[in-house]
């Protein structure tokens, strides 16, 4: 792939997926194949200013060839996608959605993520290191959304690679005193 930075991510039966920035440092997605096709793509709603890092990012691909990832916008807002293996995109959104990151996909189509929503406090975690409340979603191969946080937690983080073929979802997630002076990550 012919761009200024690439990287590819995760490989399925000799397909690899990743992203190549242009040379204006937009981000775009890629899919190499085992016969050496490439295809370049972007999220519809993909802005093209590299400089705020806009673009289509990549994070993850399961085996059927479905690719996860988060799309920058025009207006630099963070959206986590699916785009199906016929090349159709699936957005994620829901009311008081304020942005937020894929981090994985199993074989059956099951995504997970972590958001933002734009009606809570987030004050105090900034001031904290810039921190933000994030919490976690799954997107079923239907298109539902189910939200969940551990007990206590100021933030929960869903890498990448996180959902296994059995729906298992590993991550962590953030337990803070008041002023967020002090903070202790659990993971499950």
């Amino acid at each position: 792939v012919t761009g200024v930075q690439t990287c590819a991510l995760p490989i399925y039966f000799g397909v690899i997926a990743g992203l190549v920035r242009d040379q204006n440092s937009a981000r775009h997605g890629f899919l190499r194949f085992p016969d050496g096709k490439i295809i370049t793509f972007d999220d519809p709603v993909a802005g093209t200013d590299g400089s705020s890092g806009q673009g289509t990012r990549i994070a993850g691909l399961n085996a059927v060839g479905a690719v996860i990832g988060s799309v920058r916008d025009s207006t630099n807002f963070d959206i986590p996608f699916v785009r199906d293996p016929d090349g159709n995109y699936h957005n994620v959104s829901f009311p008081n959605f304020g942005g937020g990151n894929a981090g994985g996909i199993n074989l059956w189509g099951a995504m997970v993520g972590n958001y933002i929503r734009s009606d809570d406090e987030q004050s105090g975690l900034a001031i904290a290191g810039g921190f933000f409340h994030y919490h976690a979603f799954i997107r079923n191969p239907s298109g539902s959304l189910t939200f969940f946080d551990p007990p206590g937690s100021q933030s929960t983080d869903i890498p990448n690679y996180s959902i296994n073929d059995f729906g298992t979802i590993t991550g962590d997630y953030w337990v803070c005193n008041a002023d967020y002076s002090s903070c202790l990550v659990h993971g499950f």
